[in-house]
């Protein structure tokens, strides 16, 4: 209800877990890391912003045809009801119905209504089957709108006609206060939304997202995601990654209440183990390549021969295969910096190859030189923390960190800062996207 109704929403948080294990060599596919998320968004009131032409009923008041003693009483409006008035005359307030396509003006006693204030609480109905929404409360009322199964609607009244039948009052997306037959309807105290799915997507694949109304009765949600560039996600909830990075995918009844969680797009990279004469730096670019569809029947010895384990190698190999000024090196000393130049690659959909210099508690050997490709990067227990891909894997220490069938490691970007420091220099190299 645009402009006429305030919005609740609620945002709630994604963990992230990952597996274990440590094994051979060859090439591996990427599968799916699987952290679920939920969240969880109710509302039991919707603060309606009433302008000056709105009245609130004091106990009941009386829908009639005319000023005068004699009149025809067309309904009558149960305590705190909104009506919407369109002038005054005398001891009365004017109110417009239209019915069978004829505008009428009815009157009620001004001693029967209060000025509403500046915001008036509404509760809800949805309806049980399709419905017409009228400008009148009788059959004959003017239809504005036949409303589908399960639609919400913001109730701010009730009433009785002159048959005795129970109407509500409903406000429109305009602004304007329509009316539904109370048999079409069921109303509800409180609507909640619980949206879910998967923390981690890798690009090609899709994930399903799920939203569970309460009332069950209730349709029309509507998804959305918050960077289109990054996922998207269609009118049953399926979620296609594109790139990666943070995304937020809500679930919405518009106007009245959304949930939203937070998934994480990681690049669906597959590593290649790195074999006696098969170097890191080639078995990433062939990561990388393979990745792009650009590995064609490359061999190893094609890569190897070209790279020669140096970081201005592999950017030439690339480049080679992907086009001049694809990627290119450059060097960070500050973590922000370098976190930002892997974000930004990793959001062009493009992998990126970092160096690993020294043992620490990730890993099980010295090297002052050991090249990983970085896939996804996402929030951790308070830190950023990035996945890579590797063509050794089992040569980490950890294998809470580490699962040697997708050549998955994780580990906080602090550290791999620290790990591309060489032989000691204040120097990171990273291969990316500019």
């Amino acid at each position: 209800m645009k402009n006429t109704i305030k919005k609740l929403v609620s945002f709630i948080l994604v963990l992230a877990t990952l597996m274990t294990l440590a094994l051979p060599f060859a090439t591996i596919g990427a599968s799916a890391a699987s952290a679920d998320t939920a969240a969880s968004a109710g509302i039991s009131k919707i603060a309606v912003n009433t302008s000056q032409s709105f009245y609130t009923v004091k106990n009941t008041a009386t829908l009639r045809s005319s000023t005068s003693f004699i009149h025809f009483k067309l309904a009558t409006l149960n305590k705190g009801a909104l009506i919407q008035t369109s002038g005054s005359s005398g001891d009365f307030y004017k109110v417009k119905l239209n019915m069978d396509n004829k505008a009428s003006t009815y009157y009620i006693k001004k001693s029967e209504l209060k000025t509403a204030p500046k915001t008036s609480n509404a509760t809800f109905c949805y309806t049980v089957k399709s419905a017409p929404l009228r400008q009148a409360p009788c059959d004959n009322g003017t239809k504005i709108s036949t409303v589908s199964k399960g639609t919400v609607l913001p109730v701010i009244g009730t009433l009785k006609n002159n048959h005795d039948n129970s109407w509500l009052m409903i406000l429109t997306d305009a602004g304007k206060v329509a009316y539904i037959y109370s048999g079409n309807v069921k109303t509800t105290s409180k609507i909640t939304l619980t949206v879910s799915g998967s923390g981690f997507i890798k690009t090609g694949a899709s994930a399903q997202f799920k939203c569970t109304v309460s009332p069950s009765g209730i349709t029309g949600i509507k998804w959305s995601s918050s960077n289109t560039s990054l996922a998207t996600v269609n009118s049953s909830g399926t979620v296609t990654p594109k790139a990666g990075g943070d995304v937020k995918i809500t679930a919405s009844l518009p106007g009245i209440v959304s949930a939203t969680v937070n998934t994480n797009i990681t690049l669906g990279v597959a590593a290649y183990f790195q074999t006696k004469n098969y170097t890191c730096s080639a078995a990433s670019s062939k990561a990388v390549l393979s990745y792009l569809g650009k590995a064609g029947n490359l061999k190893d010895t094609d890569l190897y021969s070209s790279i020669n384990g140096y970081v201005y190698k592999i950017k030439d190999t690339l480049n080679k295969y992907l086009g001049s000024g694809t990627y290119c090196w450059n060097t960070f000393t500050s973590i922000d910096a370098y976190e930002q130049a892997i974000r930004g690659s990793l959001a062009q959909n493009s992998p990126v190859i970092v160096r690993i210099a020294f043992d620490n508690e990730y890993f099980s050997y010295s090297s002052n030189g050991h090249y990983s490709t970085v896939v996804g990067i996402y929030e951790k227990d308070g830190q950023v923390w990035v996945r890579l891909v590797d063509s050794f894997v089992n040569r980490y220490k950890s294998t809470t960190y580490s699962n040697s069938i997708t050549g998955e490691v994780e580990m906080p970007i602090s550290k791999l800062f620290y790990y591309n420091s060489y032989q000691g220099r204040d120097v990171r190299y990273v291969i990316y996207n500019p």
